[in-house]
């Protein structure tokens, strides 16, 4: 099977209406291009304005370095979850590719799989009658429901 060839970019900009009056600071964003759909995501960092400059902080000061490298690191997770996506999915959009790096989604497949484990060890114990298969029909009715929720 070939995988469809997308085009992926990230860049940096900060939020210049959201300054935080404590400290003067503004968030740190970042878009997620895939094929010209856009999405824009908090990186959770924060920076002067007058540190700011071309997608990323100027100088060589320390709180520079650190949040140029903090960048580096979130780009090459957004280019991990890419490729990750990619390979599993054959087929990007920035959507699944914001949700990734959010964590959006992952909690209720670890969930479903627990509860799936769940069932399937309360059917051994019915098996060996240390169980009511009644209750077993119960937690297989529950686990049905939530699924299709």
């Amino acid at each position: 099977m070939e995988t469809k060839r997308s085009t992926f970019a990230t860049s940096f900009y900060i939020k210049r209406s959201a300054v935080r009056n404590r400290d003067g600071k503004a968030p740190i964003m970042v878009k997620i291009s895939v094929d010209g759909d856009d999405k824009a995501v908090g990186t959770k960092l924060f920076v002067t304005p007058d540190l700011w400059e071309n997608g990323k902080a100027k100088g060589k000061s320390a709180e520079a370095n650190e949040i140029n490298g903090q960048l580096k690191e979130v780009s090459a997770r957004l280019t991990n979850h890419y490729h990750r996506i990619l390979r599993e999915e054959d087929f990007v959009t920035a959507e699944k590719l914001r949700n990734a790096f959010l964590g959006v989604g992952v909690m209720e497949n670890c969930i479903l799989k627990d509860f799936g484990n769940m069932n399937r060890e309360f059917g051994a114990m019915v098996e060996k009658g240390q169980r009511a298969k009644s209750t077993y029909n119960k937690y297989l009715a529950v686990y049905n429901h939530f699924k299709t929720f």
